[in-house]
């Protein structure tokens, strides 16, 4: 008897991993359930399945995660930082880098090679950055707002917000 084919494997995986998650989740749907007399002594706490759970979640996510970076913010402007990649076609909202002070922002989707930071304030100047993977790693995570945003601002006559 030969196996799934490997469209089949992955279709099979998810169905298991289904059953599992619903078995877990709708225990009186389970046929050795529903047999067993003592079902309230041996019933596990819900709370004691929450880490099957998301370990059952994340082997089915294909989305790699970055554990942390940080914004230092030097200008006298809050900026408002999103990140994309190379494409510049999908962008995500990270934070609000506040000024004169670092930010970190933890559990950031890996853009994969090239990584885009755009810096906005109030919707009067973006400006991007584009740093590759290699570069963010020998810099431990961390950005800096460029000086040339606050200066910018101050150009286009933008007063930085109250303290």
């Amino acid at each position: 008897m030969r196996g799934p084919r490997p469209s089949e494997a992955s279709s099979h995986r998810l169905n298991v991993i289904g059953l599992a998650v619903v078995s877990v989740l709708v225990p009186s749907i389970r046929p050795l359930r529903l047999l067993d007399r003592n079902r309230s002594r041996d019933r596990a706490k819900p709370t004691l399945w929450l880490p099957l759970i998301a370990l059952l979640a994340a082997g089915c996510s294909s989305v790699s995660f970055v554990d942390e970076i940080t914004f230092v913010n030097q200008t006298d402007y809050p900026a408002h930082v999103e990140v994309s990649d190379a494409s510049r076609q999908s962008w995500l909202n990270l934070t609000i880098a506040e000024r004169d002070e670092e930010t970190t922002v933890r559990n950031v989707i890996d853009w994969g090679d090239v990584w885009v930071f755009r810096f906005d304030y109030a919707g009067q100047h973006e400006e991007e950055i584009e740093i590759s993977r290699s570069e963010l790693i020998r810099a431990e995570w961390t950005i800096e707002v460029p000086q040339s945003f606050g200066e910018s601002l101050q150009r286009l006559g933008i007063e930085p917000p109250p303290l």
